[in-house]
């Protein structure tokens, strides 16, 4: 059985999108746990009025912050052999549960799986979508490397006995959390760096609204920057020096050649775009090594 966590936070309209995509989902073998950290009782209202008429879907109310600590309670409360998860701002399409199940199936070695993200919305002029990945070929994963690659927070699976191989998510980590963001990538990093393979499919679909424009998506670009200084920071104090080149690889292509391109076609949204992406990664590794590990190698909060 696979277990559909979602986790929320005062956002009761993009949930109640998101569920009603969830109940046209027809495959009576997968559970909905919808994780609410909100501060008022209106989402609550919503996924328990969706419960009466769908008994797949139950409500985890919560009284703590950030995405890590709610996703870590949704693999806590959930009974599947598969856990899955998508964001409360995705559309999860009709075939998303089946499509997970077929992969697992069909590919006993595979760990985890991440699925294609398109926009369920259009972004403004001039600006980009925000955690989209429409690559239509099936990539395998093995071994270190640019965890961003595989994929998207937002639609992404595992085997239950990967939380018994690497732990859960590092509650430091993400929206919400002392470090603003990343703990997905962190995730997926650890996942690769113990040995397991992971698959990218493009069966497994989501559709992401893209809800936040101007400064707000400026704002979000700078909690990416954080939470991937910190998720650098983390690993180096592990000793682990792959993470020099994940450091190149974002200060030069995702930062210095948007400066570059920037410059020579006069677009300031890619100068600051390149700006962005080191400076706030970097401001990020200078937080993060304040904040103490633990015995288990994650962050203490």
């Amino acid at each position: 059985m696979i277990s559909a966590v979602v986790c929320t936070r005062n956002r009761p309209a993009l949930m109640a999108e998101c569920l009603r995509a969830f109940r046209a989902n027809q495959d009576p073998s997968f559970e909905i746990l919808v994780v609410d950290q909100s501060t008022d009782r209106e989402t609550e209202r919503l996924v328990r009025e969706a419960a009466e008429v769908d008994r797949r879907i139950r409500c985890l109310l919560t009284d703590t912050v950030g995405l890590s600590r709610a996703r870590n309670t949704g693999i806590r409360q959930s009974s599947g052999e598969i856990v899955a998860f998508t964001d409360d701002d995705c559309i999860p399409d009709s075939k998303w549960a089946a499509g997970i199940a077929s992969e697992f199936e069909e590919r006993p070695e595979i760990m985890a799986v991440y699925g294609r993200s398109l926009p369920w919305t259009k972004p403004w002029p001039g600006e980009r979508p925000v955690a989209v990945k429409s690559d239509p070929r099936p990539r395998v994963f093995r071994g270190r490397q640019n965890p961003w690659t595989l994929g998207h927070g937002c639609n992404m699976a595992f085997r239950r006995e990967v939380f018994d191989k690497i732990g859960l998510f590092d509650e430091a980590l993400g929206p919400g959390g002392r470090l603003r963001n990343c703990d997905d990538a962190d995730f997926t990093y650890r996942l690769l760096k113990a040995g397991l393979t992971a698959l990218y499919s493009p069966k497994p679909l989501v559709y992401h609204q893209q809800f936040r424009h101007g400064e707000d998506l400026w704002n979000l670009e700078k909690d990416y920057g954080i939470g991937a200084g910190a998720f650098y920071s983390k690993h180096l104090r592990l000793r682990d020096l792959y993470i020099l080149k994940l450091i190149a690889e974002r200060w030069w292509k995702a930062g210095m050649l948007h400066i570059i391109y920037g410059m020579l076609t006069a677009r300031r949204s890619h100068l600051r775009l390149g700006w962005y992406r080191i400076a706030y990664s970097a401001l990020g590794i200078w937080h993060a090594r304040k904040v103490a590990l633990g015995e288990d190698g994650g962050y203490m909060m």
